[in-house]
């Protein structure tokens, strides 16, 4: 009964270090708050690249319907920018500087987005017409997608109230402008009805 007991202690112990040594767990924030700051760094970041995307429009010819679209979605973003800013400066609980993200999970979104064309205006440069207007609101469907559902999930775990109801708000603007999208995409580009 001994030997059993010592063979199950060494597989044991040979099976938690050997996962351990190939397979680092990620460290889970210190606290709730830390936790929710890094989210808000995620989404100030986020809205920071995309404040500017009507700036593509300088350099393409589109449809009314996707210009007032895409300025929508630029002037929604920016409002988040700048409130989150000033949540910043106004909280001393509240900091954007940490988003808590791994050195390469913080590349592959800055690639993304780099591929999607919303800091350069590549790859959208050689596209025009209705292949251009698509691959523009799917990448912006895309972003605001990600962004309304990480402000849903924070929204649940936030006990300030002025956060937790800048969270639902936003959350509202976003779904309208998800929306929006979905439509004038079905509408014009996928649907034949």
């Amino acid at each position: 009964m001994h030997r059993i007991r010592w063979i199950l202690l060494v597989m044991l112990a040979s099976a938690l270090t050997g996962a351990c040594a190939t397979r680092p767990v990620a460290q889970p924030a210190s606290d709730a708050r830390e936790a929710l700051n890094h989210g808000y760094a995620q989404l100030h970041w986020i809205a920071g690249k995309m404040r500017h995307v009507d700036q593509l429009l300088w350099v393409k010819q589109e449809s009314d319907a996707v210009e007032a679209a895409v300025k929508t979605v630029s002037r929604t973003m920016g409002e988040h920018a700048d409130a989150l800013e000033t949540f910043e400066r106004e909280r001393d609980d509240l900091r954007l500087d940490d988003d808590g993200l791994p050195r390469y999970e913080q590349r592959k979104r800055l690639s993304v987005i780099k591929q999607r064309g919303m800091t350069t205006g590549t790859p959208f440069l050689g596209q025009t017409g209705a292949a251009f207007e698509r691959t523009l609101l799917l990448s912006l469907n895309a972003v605001i997608n990600q962004q309304r559902h990480l402000m849903r999930v924070m929204r649940h775990d936030e006990t300030a109230p002025a956060l937790r109801d800048w969270l639902k708000a936003s959350e509202q603007a976003l779904d309208a402008d998800y929306e929006h999208l979905a439509g004038l995409l079905n509408s014009e580009y996928f649907c034949s009805d």
